[in-house]
């Protein structure tokens, strides 16, 4: 049928120029995972109830849509390339890693603190829709191509390379102070500014990356923000595939 905001549709504005005279099939409204959490409503991406700021499509990222090969393939490379980057930086700065070392205690500390960062995450959405808004933005674009099980690659994969790059080699390569762990948060904050737009997302990142850091240097070992890091990343990817069959 035709769009009743055939005026400021941009689809309608494309198939008239295609010489098209019917709005296709509006794509799916898709919430973001905090809802789950606390059941907050949240703006929806259907064109005909979004808002009139795009802050809400993935288009804003400036990224453009992957399919899941291409995707699961980027956060391979990606991590094999923080792990040749902390090799490198280990090899030239003379540097010694923050160390691992496996323990149940570890474990559960890192399990409990990834949940934490989760429900908190959840808090702040609720309250500030700037980060609300960014965040799904973000979750928008990189979830729909990922399936339900592939929450273990997308946990383990950057949760590891990024912890071993940011907490194990660059915060004791900075000095293993409290100016280590804020430039390696900002670098790791830096590393999630997915456009000038979404600030508030690249500025969670970074308390993130703080939380993560002070985790490591509180327990003196790395397993425990990596455990945090990969239960954080693969809970996104469930409960956003949990939210939208629901819907």
């Amino acid at each position: 049928m035709p769009c009743d905001r055939i005026q400021s549709c941009r689809y309608c504005q494309w198939l008239i120029r295609l010489g098209i005279k019917h709005h296709p099939s509006p794509p799916i409204a898709v919430d973001s995972p905090f809802r789950a959490i606390f059941h907050a409503p949240l703006p929806s991406l259907h064109p005909r109830s979004a808002p009139s700021s795009p802050v809400n499509d993935f288009e804003d990222l400036d990224l453009e849509p992957l399919e899941r090969s291409q995707l699961l393939m980027t956060i391979a490379l990606t991590a094999l390339a923080f792990w040749g980057g902390a090799q490198l930086w280990l090899w030239l700065g003379q540097v010694q890693r923050w160390p691992v070392i496996w323990s149940w205690t570890g474990v559960a500390i890192g399990l409990g603190l990834g949940l934490a960062i989760t429900g908190l995450s959840g808090a702040i959405a609720l309250v500030w829709p700037g980060y609300r808004r960014s965040a799904q933005a973000y979750l928008n674009w990189l979830m729909p191509s990922l399936l339900p099980w592939d929450a273990l690659w997308v946990g383990l994969l950057p949760g590891a390379s990024e912890e071993l790059f940011f907490r194990g080699v660059m915060f004791p390569g900075l000095g293993a102070d409290w100016l280590a762990l804020l430039g390696s948060s900002l670098c790791f904050g830096w590393l999630h500014l997915a456009g000038r737009k979404h600030w508030p997302y690249a500025a969670w990142a970074g308390i993130t990356g703080a939380i993560l850091c002070g985790s490591a240097w509180w327990t003196s070992n790395l397993l425990v923000p990596t455990i945090a890091h990969i239960t954080t990343n693969a809970l996104a990817v469930l409960i956003w595939h949990y939210q939208r069959a629901k819907a």
